[in-house]
């Protein structure tokens, strides 16, 4: 924090420096003046423009995910993020299976995330929340899957007469509590 502290409050001493000596400049030199004053305005708008869209979080309309059965009870999930990716990203989202009579599935080729179940309590909150948002199968407990958040990618998972899936994109941004949105897919 120390050196990002320094260098705002330097910027925030210049802006003001700029905005005093074009208001006292107006008077004598007008054009020169409506420069020193049009500069921090200028830079302003652009800090703001940036702000807002790189900070913009994504929102579940963000990925595409499509499912293909393949033979043997087995399928494969694929994702694509057609807008950028949450600065902010967790780095590790959620899979959340239901089959039917909650047969375990079995994930074949993925690339696992780095979720530590210590660190949060998503093995617990994750499945509340899906049960809270969406209508599951009656018995139905989703189990979950941590994956490495990649701009495309795909993941092979082997179950028997699944009833639901679930993707679960995590964000946290400084200074504040996790957050999270659940997207449906369809088999």
């Amino acid at each position: 924090m120390g050196i990002t502290f320094f260098l705002l409050i330097v910027v925030i001493f210049l802006v003001i420096m700029l905005i005093v000596g074009g208001i006292m400049l107006v008077k004598k030199r007008w054009k020169r003046g409506l420069a020193l004053i049009s500069l921090p305005v200028l830079a302003g708008g652009l800090v703001a423009i940036t702000y807002f869209y790189f900070f913009q979080p994504t929102d579940a309309d963000s990925l595409k995910l499509s499912v293909k059965n393949k033979p043997n009870d087995t399928y494969e999930l694929s994702g694509k993020w057609q807008e950028r990716m949450d600065y902010y990203s967790y780095g590790t989202d959620f899979v959340a299976i239901c089959s039917k009579d909650n047969i375990h599935a079995e994930m074949i080729d993925y690339q696992k995330g780095d979720w530590k179940p210590n660190e949060y309590r998503w093995g617990e909150d994750i499945p509340t929340e899906i049960s809270k948002n969406f209508s599951l199968p009656e018995g139905c407990v989703p189990q979950l899957f941590d994956i490495h958040v990649q701009k495309e990618f795909s993941m092979t998972f082997h179950v028997k007469e699944p009833r639901s899936l679930y993707y679960v994109h995590i964000k946290i941004d400084p200074m504040s509590s996790p957050s999270y949105w659940i997207k449906q897919v369809q088999f």
